[in-house]
């Protein structure tokens, strides 16, 4: 019974293979197979330094520009103008901004002057523009930093071209930009002329009537209050045909989606709110208290001063779109021109030469490991299973061989 009893509580000898994979069982197969693990890691090492000279060198080029710093400054005075409701004050938002440069440098107009330009088509052996868009999409990275600046990089197999890229770009971009300011400035000028030229018309027809009223009914003046009345009226009006005309002008460029055309949109449905409410508020509005050549007398009078308003803006706004069509200087501020690199962008072959060792070294030496461990621990039904995969693979390669 004693006996038993120890035999049972006895521990069991482990083989010496079912024992648990320690660092000395690597060392192991690192010692017996060094030679090998050694041959392929050197001839790899070799292999890659040799393919990392044959592969070109590629160099990039950087030109940094700025956003338009007064355009930006402008933008923002005006916002905060905006949300004052300061009175006698003209909100237009510039048109230029850092955003507007990044749109350009990255459209497809600008691009496919450049591929023309410098005959990329042929250089990258490419069938096709769109194909060429690509490629030069790979090359040319376009960032715009919290600061507002942009930065164009080239990359290119000739360290010279790369930097005439880059700078032909910044080029393309202010010659592309003035074009656009120029069509927008003729766009407006145009408009702003047909509409002065109306109101002109409008205002002289207008202003005969309330003297031809005047002498006939032998009406000079209203108190003070219907006067006060008058001024907010013909404010509020003036106000209405400014942001009319405004969205007229940013209608001839602008998409729906524009949103200085939205802000305008909105602001008009507000001022025209405003104006129903004092129309439908007593009757003819504030001149409900006033006989009827009273409301008459203010009626053209409230004309007059629309008038008066509305062709003072248009004036100032014709005036500043006549001379903005006239400029043809240069917006973009170039902080940094692009120039030939003297260091390589890529290949790095330091990176490729160290990266494919180390990766071969730890790949031989995993594969001497598994060979090991596998020669210590495969059972004969498996040898004969592998020895089966190798003659089916064998016979494969074979002419005319194949698995059966």
């Amino acid at each position: 019974m004693t006996a038993s009893g120890d035999a049972r509580t006895a521990p069991t000898a482990q083989p010496e293979t079912d024992r648990a994979f320690g660092l000395i069982d690597v060392m192991e197969s690192l010692a017996r197979h060094r030679r090998r693990i050694a041959g392929a890691t050197l001839a790899v090492a070799v292999l890659s330094a040799v393919v990392s000279l044959v592969l070109p060198s590629w160099f990039r080029s950087t030109a940094t520009i700025l956003g338009q710093e007064e355009a930006t400054e402008n933008r923002r005075i005006m916002m905060t103008v905006k949300a004052l409701a300061l009175p006698g004050t003209r909100q237009n938002l510039p048109s230029q901004s850092p955003e507007t440069f990044l749109e350009i440098l990255e459209s497809r107009t600008l691009r496919e002057r450049i591929i023309r330009r410098f005959d990329l088509l042929r250089q990258m052996k490419v069938k096709g523009m769109d194909a060429a868009l690509g490629e030069f999409r790979r090359r040319v990275t376009v960032d715009m930093h919290d600061t507002g600046a942009i930065s164009v990089r080239v990359l290119d197999r000739d360290r010279a071209q790369a930097a005439e890229i880059a700078n032909a770009m910044v080029a393309e971009l202010d010659s592309m930009n003035v074009e656009l300011r120029i069509y927008r400035a003729r766009r407006a000028r145009q408009y702003l002329e047909r509409q002065l030229a109306e109101t002109r018309t409008w205002l002289v027809s207008v202003e005969d009537t309330l003297a031809s009223f005047q002498s006939q009914n032998l009406v000079v003046s209203v108190d003070e209050q219907a006067k006060a009345a008058i001024d907010a009226v013909a404010a509020l009006e003036a106000r209405a045909m400014e942001l009319k005309i405004q969205r007229g002008v940013l209608e001839g460029y602008a998409s729906e989606s524009n949103p200085e055309l939205r802000a305008v949109s909105r602001e008009l449905s507000e001022v025209e709110s405003q104006l129903r409410r004092v129309e439908h508020g007593g009757g003819d509005g504030s001149f409900s208290g006033l006989p009827r050549l009273g409301v008459r007398y203010a009626r053209l009078l409230r004309d007059v001063k629309v008038g008066e308003t509305l062709l003072a803006f248009l004036t100032q706004e014709f005036e500043d779109a006549r001379l903005e069509e006239a400029k043809d200087t240069p917006v973009v501020q170039v902080l940094d021109r692009a120039v030939p690199s003297d260091l390589r962008a890529k290949p790095k072959r330091k990176n490729i030469v160290v990266s494919a060792t180390l990766v071969t070294f730890i790949v031989a030496l995993s594969v001497a490991v598994a060979a090991d461990r596998y020669g210590a621990h495969a059972s004969d039904t498996d040898r004969r299973r592998w020895r089966q995969v190798w003659r089916i693979l064998r016979q494969w390669k074979e002419p005319g061989g194949g698995a059966r």
